[in-house]
């Protein structure tokens, strides 16, 4: 049941998520991590608000410093997982571009033999 379940969500991944090079759920995952970096910045700021302005309103609602504590830990978390998967993601995109790169430079170089079709000897 697992084996036909996964041939047919990939058959349904290949046919309608992608087009081309562009993959409509790496575009939301993407999105996702995007939006998790953006929110522990946001978790960060208020923090950083919440344990510097003089009146320390926090104290009112969270005396024991338990959601200070979830906050920072949160943000964190969502900063370096979130955030380690887009650098890793826009890494691997750099490092395949510039072999992309190489290659072309090396078939400009040997005026495109590199690439071209070789006939087959009949010896």
């Amino acid at each position: 049941m697992q084996v036909c379940f996964a041939t047919l969500f990939d058959c349904f991944k290949r046919c309608c998520c992608e087009c081309g090079k562009f993959s409509l759920l790496g575009f939301i995952w993407s999105s996702v991590c995007v939006f998790q970096v953006a929110w522990s910045v946001c978790g960060l700021v208020w923090l950083v608000r919440a344990l510097t302005e003089p009146d320390q309103d926090y104290l009112l609602y969270d005396p024991v410093k338990r959601l200070v504590v979830t906050v920072a830990a949160s943000a964190c978390l969502d900063f370096l997982v979130a955030g380690s998967e887009l650098f890793h993601k826009a890494r691997l995109h750099f490092v395949h571009r510039q072999a992309r790169g190489e290659q072309q430079e090396e078939g400009e170089e040997t005026g495109g033999e590199a690439f071209a079709m070789k006939p087959l000897s009949t010896e």
